[in-house]
């Protein structure tokens, strides 16, 4: 690709992003004792990080959504780390960057489509297992019970991976939370705490599930 082409444009953010979500993370290495402020960060709503990823990758997440970006998922334009930033763009900046907005959910099907290009193709078995997690996140993340099947199956191969890692307990944590968004699911065809943000009448069941702690995610 050429300095004028638009994906090479954006390499230089996707890069900076894929170093500022992953950090120094290292699944070979054990946890800090005083707890893993990387992994905290992705889990954890912080304004002030929110903030910095509008700052810093907002045109980045506004070119993927366009749809400009989606070559970089599969040969021979892509590469897997690009592929990578590519899911996070999609997937976990709307989140961030749109917290509490419909826009929070608006590329989840896009993120879908361009995750599912990676799991068919060459590079996904090859990524680092933190790399892997994340291309599945678009698959906790959708209304489909579908999506959800194959996201346990994929959430328990990566666990068995991780079984020797200092991390493991991170991975069996992403699984459980994988069971958890199925359950939901199953249970009512969509995630109930997005009714309201999406404008969707709920039903008086999620209602009450939506008073009970860990009904939102």
């Amino acid at each position: 690709m050429t300095s004028d082409d638009p994906p090479a444009r954006y390499e230089p953010a996707a890069r900076d992003l894929l170093a500022e979500w992953f950090g120094d993370f290292d699944d070979t290495r054990p946890a800090p004792e005083e707890g893993d402020p990387i992994a905290r960060r992705w889990f954890v709503a912080d304004p002030a990080f929110d903030a910095m990823l509008r700052r810093r990758f907002g045109a980045l997440a506004e070119a993927a959504a366009a749809g400009t970006l989606d070559g970089w998922a599969a040969p021979p334009r892509g590469q897997p780390e690009l592929a990578v930033a590519l899911v996070l763009a999609l997937d976990q900046l709307p989140r961030n960057l749109y917290r509490g907005r419909p826009e929070a959910f608006a590329e989840d099907a896009h993120a879908r489509d361009v995750a599912r290009t990676i799991l068919d193709g060459p590079w996904y078995a090859k990524m680092p297992r933190i790399h892997r997690a994340f291309v599945l996140m678009p698959l906790m993340h959708s209304e489909s019970i579908e999506d959800h099947d194959e996201a346990v199956a994929r959430f328990e191969a990566l666990v068995e991976d991780a079984a020797d890692s200092p991390r493991a307990d991170l991975y069996r944590n992403f699984l459980h939370y994988e069971h958890k968004h199925r359950d939901i699911v199953a249970r009512f065809g969509r995630y109930p705490h997005r009714n309201e943000i999406l404008g969707r009448r709920s039903t008086a069941e999620e209602l009450a599930f939506l008073e009970q702690p860990g009904s939102r995610f």
